[in-house]
């Protein structure tokens, strides 16, 4: 999937935006590279007109079709992507040609498209589900001409952006907008309009005011959330002058004295990502948002952090590959138990659609349930927002062509149902019973970050996708993962999965998965299950503590408690038949030095000889007793708890050569 989200001016990199020279953009791959799309589409298409007939000429098609996607102009970025097909620029202009056609809401044309595509490429898992998408794109289509819901343009829209944030207590709404400040600003090259600011807007006066001059700045601030006290807002700044940090952030402010503090950044963030479209919980102690930090999924992600007694925020969480995808999720809203959410990961109309998912009894989410047209289109739906007065009305952001320029925001509300009955046409006709399921499976490999490669004790805490990972299944290979360590594949329903997960210098991993845990929901009859593997680097020499390893008072004979820890070792050493380990064996301090390395050397034998009953080649093992010449913690011995006794008491393993 590909989509390019204007919006997301205020989750990207402005270094370029704040620039303090002049430089000519004379060639459309300058202005793409400068981000300065809209007239790179212009030179693109200069260029094109320039160029002989072949693959420059079908490129530059390619390009402007790309540029223009980028400038929020999908209409035309549909000629220029069937361009750039007819001229032979092959598969990659093919699926862009299929993704814009559907957000033009050209669904039967876009199915054909994703056909072709199937038949094309071999990694065509997701074109197949998109053709499913495209069949009940329709079906929510006519569905919406007998909708209860009503959807509302604004009339505080301009042909600038507009986007939702959220709806204080007494009525008002908040949002970002790019429209001019003054006369006298600065245009922000990648749209040709201006930076960002938030806004309050009453629907029942229609008046709109900037907000407060301490929160607007002069470079990007916006998509912010006010607490259901109106007296902490939470927003999103692009770009300092005081540091040099172009990315963009979190920052709080507080309502003291009758007036906004200075906004003061989030302390859990790390500099190098971005953080922005903040959401609080109706009690303030839940803030969500959407990061492309290291430990995303994909390209942003949803997190949760919770408030501190002291007022700062917790480490976030990320909420999981449930929600998450490899693709963007975007502009979080917690209402009750219920999460809303925009993503272009999750099958929908096109673009981004807005999600909704609840909390589980086992307190995990529900698959994600597309809430269909009107409130979702071809184009880019997001920012939904639930009016805390009035639960049948709200409001929501789309760039869809209906609207006064960009993204623009519009009220929906919940009708009086109407015994209104609208013919469906048979080919769009399912009965329950005629529903066909299906589903995908997204795989994610992670693996731990290292500051140093070479020292497993420099782990940072973050987790990064893993590429290139050898894929088995069945003991068949099947392929690789991406760059971002995702592998996608159809589903079947009929068996029961055993992936295998293989890279050098990296411990393999085996996952399995039974597609009958899968809830077939005829609101979602097309599932995208995404699973996640962990692969660990293997460090030669690193000590690994085998858990809930325990032996009788001065035995050394295997318990049965031990057992299932020690088959686990013997599984990772199926999977891994290169590597021979040492199998370590240490004791707490008491007793008498000669006799603690005696029976430590007993225990790691004993351990040794378990592992030969299971298979393992004892050639691949050897045992080493340390009695209690490596303890781990500094206590003195007479004065050391029985539980840093029992930390001392462990057996372990490392890899001594692979």
């Amino acid at each position: 999937m590909r989509s390019f989200h204007t919006f997301l001016i205020c989750l990207l990199l402005f270094t370029l935006a704040c620039g303090s020279y002049v430089e000519v953009i004379d060639s459309g791959s300058l202005a793409y590279e400068r981000k300065q799309f809209y007239k790179a589409s212009e030179l693109f298409a200069q260029e094109y007109y320039a160029a002989d007939e072949g693959l420059d000429r079908a490129q530059k098609a390619y390009f402007a079709g790309m540029s223009l996607e980028k400038a929020n102009l999908p209409d035309k970025a549909t000629e220029w992507y069937e361009r750039a097909v007819n001229d032979g620029y092959g598969p990659t202009a093919l699926r862009e040609y299929a993704y814009s056609l559907k957000t033009n809401e050209h669904y039967e044309e876009a199915s054909e498209v994703f056909r072709q595509l199937v038949d094309q490429v071999m990694d065509n898992s997701r074109f197949k589900q998109e053709i499913r998408a495209c069949e009940m794109s329709r079906v929510w289509l006519i569905e919406a001409e007998s909708s209860v819901v009503e959807l509302e343009e604004m009339s505080m829209n301009t042909s600038f952006s507009e986007y939702t944030g959220s709806i204080s207590t007494d009525g008002k709404l908040l949002f970002t907008s790019d429209r001019p400040r003054n006369k006298n600003s600065n245009d922000y090259n990648w749209t040709g309009n201006y930076f960002t600011d938030l806004y309050l807007y009453d629907p029942e006066l229609e008046t709109l005011m900037p907000f407060d001059q301490e929160i607007n700045q002069e470079f990007n601030d916006g998509a912010g959330a006010l607490s259901i006290d109106m007296t902490t807002l939470i927003f999103t700044r692009c770009g300092r002058q005081d540091q040099d940090l172009s990315h963009c952030q979190l920052y709080m402010s507080r309502w003291e004295n009758g007036a906004w503090a200075t906004a003061e950044r989030l302390a859990f963030q790390d500099e190098r990502y971005n953080y922005g479209q903040p959401s609080l919980s109706d009690d303030g102690e839940l803030l969500l948002f959407s990061s492309n930090a290291s430990d995303a999924i994909g390209g942003y992600d949803l997190y949760v952090s919770q408030r501190n007694n002291d007022g700062t925020w917790s480490a976030p969480n990320n909420l999981g590959n449930r929600i998450n995808t490899e693709y963007d999720e975007l502009t979080p809203f917690f209402r009750g138990d219920t999460l809303y959410f925009g993503s272009d990961g999750h099958l929908g109309m096109g673009g981004l659609d807005i999600f909704k998912s609840f909390r589980t009894e086992d307190r995990q989410w529900s698959v994600p349930e597309n809430l269909g047209a009107p409130y979702n289109s071809g184009f880019d739906d997001y920012g939904y927002l639930i009016d805390p007065m009035r639960e049948r009305s709200g409001y929501l952001t789309s760039n869809r062509n209906t609207g006064r320029g960009s993204d623009d925001i519009y009220a929906w509300t919940i009708g009086v149902p109407q015994d209104v009955f609208v013919q469906v046409p048979d080919d769009s006709t399912e009965a329950a019973d005629d529903i066909v399921y299906d589903y995908s499976l997204s795989i994610y490999v992670k693996s731990p970050v290292y500051a140093d490669l070479s020292d497993h004790r420099s782990e940072t805490g973050e987790y990064r996708g893993l590429k290139n990972v050898n894929i088995l299944l069945d003991d068949m290979e099947v392929g690789f993962t991406s760059a971002k360590g995702i592998y996608i594949t159809e589903g079947e329903w009929d068996r029961v999965y055993t992936f295998s997960f293989e890279k050098d210098g990296f411990f393999s991993q085996v996952l399995s998965f039974d597609p009958s845990t899968i809830q077939r929901d005829p609101a979602s009859p097309s599932q995208v299950v995404n699973l996640v593997v962990e692969m660990d680097r293997i460090f030669e020499g690193r000590e690994i503590t085998l858990d809930n390893i325990y032996y009788d008072l001065d035995k050394w004979d295997i318990r049965d408690d031990a057992r299932p820890a020690l088959d686990q070792l013997a599984e990772l050493l199926v999977r891994n038949p290169n590597i021979n380990i040492e199998l370590s064996s240490h004791t707490d301090c008491r007793g008498e030095d000669d006799y603690n390395l005696v029976l430590s050397q007993k225990r790691a034998q004993s351990v040794v000889d378990y592992l030969t009953s299971k298979g393992i080649s004892n050639t691949r093992l050897r045992p080493k007793g340390y009695g209690e010449s490596k303890l781990i913690n500094g206590c003195a011995c007479t004065s050391c708890t029985e539980e840093e006794h029992q930390i001392n008491r462990r057996t372990a393993f490392a890899v001594i050569g692979q």
